[in-house]
């Protein structure tokens, strides 16, 4: 459970780099966001 609230915390913390840096293309952003969960689905399931 430690490791999903982490893995939580981390997600946020990117999401938050990612919003201070200007991204022009809304698509890049979104396929950044989705690669991002599903880094983090992979490794939140056991």
């Amino acid at each position: 459970m430690p490791h999903r609230a982490l893995g939580v915390r981390y997600l946020l913390s990117t999401i938050k780099q990612l919003r201070m840096i200007q991204i022009e293309s809304r698509q890049g952003f979104f396929k950044a966001l989705f690669m991002m969960w599903r880094l983090y689905a992979i490794s939140g399931v056991e």
